[in-house]
């Protein structure tokens, strides 16, 4: 039995990433060697994925109306609430952090009417409720058994088929149902905004955006924030092109740039004009071949996929959560990056949960006072310090002084090979994205 006279220590509540797909807390993917230097309890969370977390059908009275991937993180939050106290942690400072879809889970969470009093601060990395993937199709099940062999039926008939089938069967059968991963199209097993249904409350069944607006949610202190060149996680895309050369088209129709959710139909004049407007951009109107435009690629994937999204919460949330936002970007271009693997400068999306955790690091040991140690032993000082005391500036900074977000400064901290403070660099970007979001409104003509 542990000292009751002991102090409780923060709690620190990890969701991890992988697309609402793969991923889980193994060890040998989340070390938590580095985060275990500081006096905090850390908790890392499984949750059900694919078919299995994210199913649903459009007759709620069968009680599939999603989300239920996000039920387990809740269930887990309401057992760490209750039995946290057995490991020296303190049930009323916990904090929740969590990385790309892991990041959307807690947002998503943070916006629901079912978390209240079950953490106290958020820190997400590079993913948030507003992205356009962070919104699924509704078809997934009748995709899925159609590839089992049911081509027709009443949800009724679906539901049934599929809870006949062995778990190994619908495990890689899912991988089966395609979807491109792409603005324009919602992709399959992902979160979606539940339908009311007799018997279950939904997690989220409402527009994001139109919660934080109305500023009925649960408000927490935050941390939010993104790697410097999210976009080099579309590299794939290029090395999956057949005998790309140096004339090989990039991108071939602009209008699958257009998120989903502003409903622009492709093809209308509204949706050209902005398709345009996204060549002309990026791409000086010019045909974006490998050759040439390789790093504007990575920029507008990198800003339609994650930073557009990231800001505009951010933006959002400061009118009404009533608590400090913290906005960071992380830089380094280390030993440690796991992720980036084309050989260009900065952080890739996911590399900086390589400073937060030991995850398949590329080097056994850290060596004592290079970039890669003292960007773990900042990064750790900064996310534990927020999650002791809402404040991530401590004396250790004396000469660095992160301040919140504010109405007219999106105040940041950059965590490269120095610490540095700022106002967020990549405004304009922004601002593009935002004209963009805003005609939607229009009546799809110019």
């Amino acid at each position: 039995m542990l000292s009751r006279n002991k102090a409780l220590k923060p709690v620190m509540v990890w969701i991890h990433g992988g697309a609402f797909q793969v991923g889980s807390t193994t060890t040998e993917l989340y070390g938590p060697e580095f985060l275990l230097t500081q006096d905090i309890v850390l908790v890392t969370v499984n949750y059900r994925l694919g078919a299995l977390g994210f199913s649903c059908l459009e007759d709620s009275t069968l009680g599939v109306t999603g989300n239920n991937g996000l039920r387990d993180i809740l269930m887990a939050l309401k057992w760490i609430k209750a039995n946290i106290k057995e490991f020296l942690g303190n049930p009323e400072n916990i904090t929740l952090f969590g990385e790309s879809s892991g990041s959307v889970s807690i947002h998503y969470l943070m916006l629901s009417s079912l978390v209240e009093g079950l953490f106290h601060k958020v820190i997400m990395h590079s993913g948030c409720a507003l992205h356009h993937w962070a919104e699924g199709t509704r078809n997934s099940m009748r995709e899925l058994a159609k590839i089992l062999g049911l081509s027709s039926g009443s949800d009724k008939d679906i539901l049934e088929f599929l809870q006949q089938q062995p778990i190994e069967v619908l495990h890689d059968a899912q991988l089966k149902v395609k979807s491109s991963v792409s603005p324009h199209i919602k992709r399959h097993f992902y979160p979606v905004f539940e339908k009311l249904s007799p018997n279950i409350t939904p997690v989220i069944s409402e527009n994001p955006a139109k919660i934080i607006a109305s500023g009925k949610y649960y408000k927490v202190p935050m941390i939010i924030g993104y790697t410097s060149s999210e976009g080099y996680f579309f590299d794939y895309k290029i090395k999956n092109m057949r005998k790309p050369n140096s004339n090989t088209l990039l991108i071939e129709n602009f209008e699958h740039l257009i998120p989903h959710h502003l409903n622009i139909p492709p093809g209308t004049p509204l949706s050209k004009y902005i398709a345009k407007e996204i060549k002309s951009y990026y791409f000086n109107d010019e045909e974006p071949t490998l050759a040439k435009h390789k790093t504007a690629y990575y920029e507008v994937f990198g800003d339609v996929f994650f930073n557009y999204g990231l800001v505009s919460t951010a933006l959002r949330h400061l009118e009404t959560l009533g608590h400090p936002i913290y906005y960071f970007r992380f830089a380094v271009d280390g030993e440690l990056n796991f992720y980036k693997e084309n050989g260009l400068p900065g952080a890739a999306h996911s590399d900086d949960v390589c400073y937060l955790f030991k995850v398949g690091c590329r080097v056994d040991k850290v060596v004592e006072n290079s970039l890669e140690d003292i960007t773990i032993q900042r990064m750790v000082k900064l996310w534990t310090n927020f999650a002791k005391s809402g404040n991530p500036n401590s004396e250790e900074f004396k000469n660095i002084n992160w301040k919140p977000i504010e109405p007219t400064k999106l105040h940041y901290l950059d965590i490269g090979e120095n610490l540095s403070v700022g106002v967020y660099p990549e405004y304009e970007k922004f601002i593009f994205w935002d004209k963009i979001y805003k005609m939607k409104d229009l009546p799809g003509k110019l």
